[in-house]
């Protein structure tokens, strides 16, 4: 009788499981797809030794980017790093392993500059995931965030630079003479946007206004 109970009540919460469970709506509110576009995913390589509350708030001031990119922890292992803009999820270094020495990373310098001093030293570690080259810019010329490298096998490499000590710049056009809010792209960018305000405008008033044919006797006497 007591065997024959217990499986009754087994059953019957295995059906209450069931019919618990939520779908969930296929809906823009729901789904954070958007956001996830600009987000950086990884997984803590020694969880016993790594906290996760402290990668996710010692990472940003590594990047030099708190304030503009968000922590989260998905699982005990996992997190996630949500960036603001495109630019910030970029700007971070990627140099293949076969080229860290001094040669190829003058070479990588030159690519945006003239290089002149390379902070790299065969000889010790390298605790960090960039190097650091001092470049003499054309401020003339905007600067490059990134150059593809045709490397042996067919294959190809990104490089992507991030620049210290430049305060202002456009982030637009990356020229150095003027900032984004006056950017010429900028401004002919909101000039064709007011011009088509303008003209929706224009043509939606036409639609509304109550006209008079030439044949009507008030023609002339009213606007």
């Amino acid at each position: 009788m007591s065997i024959a109970v217990d499986r009754s009540l087994m059953a019957l919460s295995l059906d209450e499981e069931e019919e618990a469970l939520l779908t969930m709506l296929d809906l823009p509110e729901f789904s954070s797809t958007e956001e996830n576009t600009l987000s950086l995913m990884g997984r803590a390589l020694n969880p016993e030794c790594q906290r996760m509350s402290g990668l996710i708030i010692t990472m940003p001031r590594k990047w030099q980017k708190e304030g503009r990119v968000r922590g989260v922890a998905l699982f005990r292992e996992k997190f996630q790093f949500i960036f603001k803009s495109e630019h910030d999820l970029e700007d971070i270094s990627q140099i293949p392993v076969n080229y860290y020495n001094m040669k190829a990373l003058s070479t990588l310098g030159d690519l945006v500059g003239k290089t002149k001093v390379v902070a790299f030293d065969p000889t010790k570690p390298i605790t960090q995931a960039f190097v650091r080259v001092q470049v003499l810019l054309n401020v003339a010329h905007p600067l490059k965030k990134f150059r593809v490298l045709n490397l042996s096998g067919g294959k190809t490499a990104t490089i992507l630079f991030h620049y210290e000590k430049v305060h202002k710049r456009c982030f637009t056009c990356q020229r150095l003479n003027h900032e984004k809010s006056v950017c010429p792209l900028e401004v002919r960018k909101r000039h064709e946007e007011a011009t088509l305000r303008r003209d929706r405008r224009v043509e939606d008033l036409s639609k509304v206004l109550p006209t008079l044919n030439r044949e009507d006797p008030l023609f002339g006497v009213l606007e």
